[in-house]
């Protein structure tokens, strides 16, 4: 990519903006989700989707690179399941970054975690440009989830 650079992409269960300084806040970086099920329940296994209710925020952060101008580029974060199959519909979205603006965060929020089962998920990120056809990687957040019998 010509115009935009990828800088970071993190999970975690709450960011804040500070409305002073417009810093913000990453909190709680998730790396596990340990998930408590009752011994009567099923297990999620690949054949079954269950959605669990958790809340946490994919937040990632573009640097505009060249001349100050208005650009927009295409963003997208898809989750993969262990077996390496995406799982849900990819989250797409076109972001403006106008002139006189050098960085921009995008925080995506989630209040539940599709499963299939335990294992090694990863949230991925990808970037294009508006006049390009295929995605860019930016990144691949692992994410660790147990399930554990109460």
């Amino acid at each position: 990519m010509k115009n935009i650079a990828h800088i970071w992409s993190v999970v975690c269960s709450q960011s804040v903006t500070d409305e002073e300084t417009k810093n913000i806040s990453l909190l709680n970086l998730i790396e596990r989700f340990n998930i408590g099920i009752n011994k009567d329940q099923k297990k999620p296994d690949e054949g079954t989707v269950v959605n669990v209710g958790i809340n946490f925020e994919l937040v990632s952060r573009f640097s505009k690179k060249g001349e100050d101008k208005d650009i927009s580029f295409d963003y997208q974060s898809t989750l993969i399941t262990p077996n390496g199959k995406i799982i849900g519909q990819p989250n797409e979205r076109t972001i403006a970054f106008r002139k006189g603006t050098q960085n921009i965060r995008i925080r995506t929020k989630f209040n539940e975690f599709p499963l299939i089962s335990a294992g090694l998920y990863h949230v991925q990120v990808a970037y294009r440009e508006t006049d390009s056809t295929a995605y860019e990687p930016a990144a691949s957040i692992p994410i660790e989830i147990k399930i554990e019998e109460k």
